[in-house]
């Protein structure tokens, strides 16, 4: 094998790891660690594992088979397809965490599926607005 071409594929495999690293990969770990509400969270941080460990062990004995019957570009269809429902789930169904307090996360997750991907923002504007404290005049007398 000529040098060039295994450094070629030294290069790719680096590539490929950094790609992997700053794509899909994190999302169990972020997952496990932001999203599950705080009564279950080591459990959910387990459960998250697993189905990321299983999950890239299913694909690693899929690919061969995979790309010998779906061809290589049926292949490649088949995963941006599965790229494209997973950016469908999280724009829609993923709440952004950042900046939140747990208990404001929890509040998220007490709220009904079709309304995880809205923003807390605007129901914590409207909690502060009906606080009885802030509607109520205190006027002392001395």
């Amino acid at each position: 094998m000529p040098k060039g071409a295994s450094d070629a594929a030294i290069a790719f495999i680096y590539i490929h790891a950094l790609g992997w690293a700053i794509g899909l990969y994190t999302l169990p770990y972020l997952f496990g660690a932001e999203l599950w509400p705080s009564r279950i969270r080591s459990f959910g941080g387990a459960l998250s594992q697993c189905f990321h460990w299983l999950f890239y062990f299913a694909i690693t004995k899929a690919t061969p088979s995979l790309l010998t019957g779906l061809h290589t570009w049926g292949a490649f269809v088949l995963f941006a397809g599965f790229c494209l429902l997973a950016f469908v789930y999280t724009f829609f169904l993923v709440p952004e965490t950042s900046g939140l307090s747990l208990e404001e996360i929890n509040k998220i997750f007490e709220r009904p599926l079709y309304r995880l991907g809205q923003p807390l923002a605007l129901e914590r504007q409207n909690d502060e607005d009906d606080d009885e404290k802030q509607n109520t005049r205190c006027i002392e007398r001395v």
